[in-house]
């Protein structure tokens, strides 16, 4: 089963471009998780009018098409390059959507409680399938 997952990172830390960059450094490491088909930044479009961008780009967003196996890989990851070094700062903000199966699963995670939570629902459903 292939799922599609939307991930936006917000640190007002960050400058705009600086935070594109991490992102983009990011991609290159996710592309290379076994089940992972496809990782890019997110195109700015209808639904994502009036988001913050950068060119053509939702400013700190990525989609990643990859095999169900791969989300809880992606999921730590994440939780060790990016919550953990952070976990004191309240401004720090993980959007995390899985579609999949037609419906969306959610998470706005601040903390590495928050990501252990979306993953727990995410094998949940995994194990349902």
């Amino acid at each position: 089963m292939t799922e599609k997952m939307t991930i936006a990172i917000q640190d007002p830390d960050f400058e705009d471009e600086d935070l594109q960059e991490l992102v983009q450094n990011f991609l290159w490491e996710i592309r290379e998780f076994d089940g992972v088909e496809d990782a890019r930044l997110l195109m700015q479009d209808n639904d994502t009018w009036g988001s913050k961008g950068v060119g053509a780009f939702v400013l700190g967003t990525f989609t990643v098409t990859l095999a169900v196996r791969a989300i809880s890989e992606i999921t730590t990851f994440m939780e060790e390059r990016w919550l953990k070094p952070k976990e004191n700062l309240r401004s720090l903000s993980i959007q995390m959507n899985v579609l999949g199966s037609g419906e969306t699963i959610s998470c706005n995670i601040k903390n590495s409680e928050n990501l252990r939570a979306f993953q727990d629902v995410i094998s949940k459903r995994v194990s349902e399938n």
